[in-house]
């Protein structure tokens, strides 16, 4: 019991850290998101040990992220067909291995700043800024953001993201903590005027938001969609996806909702089904297929173009011949639009073995088999004046791909997703709010739609409409406001450079100490020239 005693005195700011960091992300309420971080960064600045800086880091870690993605443990055994020793195994590697940037951030802005000598407030800005350079670089499977908590609770700052990007929330935010934490060393006066300084700032801030979105509400075009959620079942798609069974009950599940919601809104002039909603393959070359025959006939009885999910394949004569996930665009005489789209960013098991390709053996060892073919990057998918640009699933998590549909010309963002793997409340909320929020960055508008929820739309001011409920069989019209030629904002333009700006940053905390050293000694040789003569 002593020695648990001990261990527990000598951690306890990293799991109070971890706590309140854990409990302020999305779909939790962000109440501690600005001063999270300051219990663990006050212990390791005093901390001599390196090694124990990053013993404490790690334990904030794997508390904080064992707790806002634990769905990890559930996504493993359902995407991945394993079993639930395994997913629990999964879960435990994954907290303790993927963001590893938490406590390499702290041994990095501690080092650096004893080396350089910093003053106080420069290192706890260090160790922030180094937290936001893993954000960036580090390449974890679903990026980890603290500007996103900003967008969910609807704070104006966050419509500062076509600026800055949701990555520089994040960033302003780890000032944020850095700032408390170094108040919490400073006399009370001096804190007192540096907070009302940093809350006047603040408050400017979200003023510009409110005012950036109100310039983007509205657009000069509408389209009007449906979107329908059938709620279908992993088991039934596993099934589908392997041409087993429960493809015509899934095709009449789909037929059937979009026929009672363009009963419900004839104005509809596009129809979007979620990912893999159809369970074969699409495109020209596949238009014998009997099922791929029924979408087409669909089509052309209702008279709207459809963009669905589904299964792409290489032509016949292309050797290797490889299947992919898609993004097909059929319009209403039922003639697929080219380019089809195939999905660039796969999920590690679920989607494709690590190595496979060099050591095919593991493809036997995984139960999902060799998985899909990789996509060849964003590209715009057009039809009439429409220009979409296609995501599915997690590809919309990736700011850079946005960016590089926004580039190409996208006026609509489409991502297509499937929930079902990922368990219910925690990861469909985050997943929706880290999708939407490249609506802000970009100033587009973006469609979601989703086998089992939340469906939705987000507008280019960031409104995010009616959301769909989860785990039910659902359909829904919105009307899209977008502009036709629509401008690109700085973010979209120029989003590359923040980690050049947070670079150029940790490089002035370098100098600061530097320069008032220098500055400290100039005054001294002053004083030492005119001092008056020694009376003896």
């Amino acid at each position: 019991m002593t020695k648990f005693r001990l261990l527990f005195k000598q951690y306890r700011w990293a799991i109070l850290s971890a706590l309140l960091l854990g409990s302020s992300y999305i779909p939790l309420p962000p109440w501690a998101l600005f001063f999270c971080w300051v219990p663990i960064w006050r212990d390791v600045i005093e901390e001599k040990s390196l090694k124990r800086i990053f013993l404490k880091g790690w334990v904030l870690q794997v508390i904080a992220i064992s707790i806002g993605f634990h769905w990890i443990a559930y996504t493993v055994a359902e995407f991945g067909n394993f079993s639930w020793i395994f997913a629990l195994a999964a879960l435990c590697l994954y907290s303790t291995t993927v963001y590893l940037y938490f406590p390499l951030a702290m041994v990095a802005g501690v080092w650096l700043g004893r080396k350089t000598q910093m003053p106080l407030g420069w290192q706890f800005a260090t160790i922030a800024s180094f937290h936001v350079v893993g954000e960036i670089f580090w390449p974890a499977i679903f990026p980890f953001n603290l500007g996103y908590p900003l967008y969910y609770v609807k704070m104006p700052i966050a419509q500062t993201a076509d600026v800055i990007g949701v990555a520089g929330l994040s960033w302003l935010v780890y000032l944020l903590n850095a700032q408390i934490a170094w108040l919490s060393h400073r006399k009370e006066r001096v804190a007192a005027r540096v907070l009302a300084f940093s809350l006047l700032g603040f408050l400017l801030l979200n003023l510009w938001g409110w005012q950036k979105k109100a310039q983007w509400e509205g657009g000069d075009r509408t389209l009007h969609i449906l979107q329908v959620q059938a709620n279908i079942g992993n088991f039934e798609k596993v099934q589908a996806t392997k041409g087993y069974a429960f493809q015509s009950e899934i095709l009449s599940q789909f037929f059937a909702l979009t026929q009672e919601g363009l009963a419900q809104h004839p104005e509809t002039e596009l129809v979007v089904w979620p990912e893999t909603a159809f369970p074969d393959y699409l495109g020209a070359h596949n238009a014998g297929r009997p099922y791929t025959r029924q979408l087409i006939e669909f089509a052309r009885t209702i008279k709207r173009p459809i963009l669905t999910g589904g299964f792409g394949n290489d032509p016949p004569d292309h050797f290797p011949r490889r299947q992919y996930n898609s993004l097909f665009l059929y319009d209403e005489n039922g003639n697929a639009v080219a380019p089809y789209y195939f999905k660039t960013y796969l999920l590690i098991f679920g989607e494709y073995t690590p190595l496979g390709r060099q050591f095919p053996a593991l493809i036997k060892l995984n139960p999902a088999g060799e998985g899909w073919g990789w996509g060849s990057g964003p590209l715009v998918m057009s039809h009439r004046n429409l220009r979409f640009g296609p995501q599915i699933c997690y590809e919309g998590v990736y700011p850079e791909f946005s960016r590089a549909l926004a580039r190409q010309g996208a006026q609509i963002f489409v991502n297509a997703t499937n929930d079902s793997w990922f368990g219910s409340p925690f990861e469909p909320m985050q997943h929706l709010m880290v999708t939407m929020a490249r609506a802000v960055e970009n100033r587009r508008p973006l469609i979601r739609s989703t086998n089992t929820g939340i469906t939705s739309v987000a507008l280019a001011d960031g409104t995010i409409l009616q959301e769909s409920p989860t785990h039910e069989s659902w359909q829904g019209a919105f009307a899209v406001p977008y502009r036709e030629n629509p401008e690109l904002t700085f973010y979209t333009k120029y989003g590359g450079l923040l980690p050049l700006v947070v670079g150029a940053f940790i490089l002035l905390a370098c100098f600061a100490k530097r320069a008032s050293k220098t500055k400290s000694l100039a005054g001294r040789i002053r004083v030492g020239k005119h001092r008056p003569p020694i009376r003896k």
